[in-house]
């Protein structure tokens, strides 16, 4: 049953290639892979342990203090040293995020907010969850003064042009105005003399509504035999693989079965 996500079985998603470990989905355990069930269509809900704030914080990128250059990520011990500066999320004391609207990105709207510091050039994030082994745990920026959070549906870019402050993501909302509205409002720092910190954070556990219906959802499962189970003599181990492109993790997930003729 899918009905409970605290009971929902899954498969991690990691890099094609990646064996180590003992994680779900890794070649030791798919020998004992019977089938799995793939779901078309978004909606279907799964909880699994929480990511740290910590670690969502590396997704933030890095500048290089000697070259001016944008780095993926940077050890805290680099930022202590002086060598990196990470980007940090934040409005402005005595400001207000000034949100703009942009075109609609993954079929959602785009806002360019300022939410950071100038002097960070591109960053190319593509960021829909923190956790790419985990996909479907989606995340937000939390108010750090109120408590509040805003769930975010994509991130395009941490920051773009030196020149401004604008980070450039998306959330999901009836329509531009609203999204910009909203962010407006939830992060508006007019008041307040002080900067206000912006945290990323995972949202886990997942919450369903009281008519959530998994089973309505559009989906397809593999069902792996074995052939000495059906006296066809094909003996053995498995080699079947469950990984994904170099596209990225959630872009194009497939299943790879390897036959060998004798």
């Amino acid at each position: 049953s899918y009905d409970d996500p605290d009971t929902v079985d899954y498969l991690e998603l990691r890099p094609w290639g990646y064996d180590g470990g003992s994680f779900k989905g890794s070649r030791q355990s798919l020998t004992s892979l019977g089938g799995y069930t793939s779901f078309v269509a978004d909606g279907l809900r799964v909880n699994h342990a929480s990511v740290s704030s910590a670690e969502i914080a590396l997704t933030l990128w890095c500048q290089t203090i000697s070259t001016g250059a944008m780095v993926r990520s940077c050890t805290d011990a680099q930022v202590d040293s002086g060598t990196h500066k990470r980007i940090e999320l934040r409005v402005l004391g005595n400001s207000s995020p000034s949100c703009a609207t942009g075109a609609y990105q993954k079929g959602v709207a785009e806002l360019k907010c300022n939410f950071r510091d100038v002097g960070f050039g591109r960053t190319h994030v593509y960021l829909s969850s923190p956790d790419t082994a985990h996909p479907w745990v989606n995340f937000g920026f939390k108010n750090t003064r109120t408590g509040e959070v805003l769930e975010v549906a994509y991130v395009r870019h941490w920051s773009w042009l030196t020149t401004n402050q604008q980070t450039l993501f998306s959330i999901i909302a009836s329509s531009k105005a609203a999204a910009r509205d909203t962010v407006n409002a939830m992060f508006d720092n007019s008041n307040n003399s002080t900067i206000l910190p912006i945290e990323i954070v995972a949202l886990t556990p997942v919450s369903q509504a009281a008519n959530y219906t998994p089973s309505a959802l559009s989906a397809f499962t593999f069902v792996y035999g074995k052939g000495g189970e059906y006296g066809q003599g094909l003996g053995g181990q498995s080699r079947r693989r469950v990984g994904s492109t170099a596209q990225g993790v959630g872009q194009r997930d497939y299943t790879v079965f390897t036959i060998n003729w004798l």
